[in-house]
């Protein structure tokens, strides 16, 4: 017994289109053979209606940020000494993360960091999160930082 719903093939001939041989599948399969990606490809227009604005922007921020350190190197009168600060700090990161490395193969001490981060970490919840005048406060101080540095 043949069930209508499926196409019978009658001749041997060239495959269906893609869209043709997707409804086909669709009709045929139930919902869980249908691959994801097969879903999906039948809708790109949706996808790339979306994507164009993000790019756009991402774009707008990478222009602008380009044109912001342009301007700050620019204004920049001791050239030499922002180059040097700036290898300076990078090789103390450098340093500083092979400092960390291998202290954290030492035996005691990623365990006596994990609960030195733990206790400080229960700490601040409970200094500034628990109740809410504390939490009032680092409302405020984190306003006044702001304040401080322009945002």
């Amino acid at each position: 017994r043949v069930c209508s719903s499926v196409p019978q093939v009658t001749s041997l001939q060239d495959p269906p289109p893609a869209p043709v041989a997707m409804a086909l599948a669709r009709a045929t399969a139930p919902r869980s053979a249908v691959s994801t990606t097969a879903r999906r490809a039948s809708r790109p227009a949706r996808s790339a209606r979306r994507a164009a604005p993000v790019a756009s922007s991402a774009q707008d921020k990478a222009n602008e940020l380009l044109d912001t350190v342009s301007e700050a190197w620019d204004k920049t009168e001791d050239k030499t000494s922002v180059v040097t600060l700036a290898t300076s700090a990078a090789l103390a990161l450098w340093i500083a993360t092979g400092v960390v490395a291998y202290v954290e193969k030492l035996p005691f001490f990623p365990f006596f960091f994990e609960v030195v981060g733990i206790t400080y970490s229960g700490y601040f919840v409970y200094r500034y999160l628990l109740f809410k005048p504390d939490r009032e406060e680092l409302s405020d101080k984190i306003d006044e930082y702001k304040g401080k540095i322009g945002l």
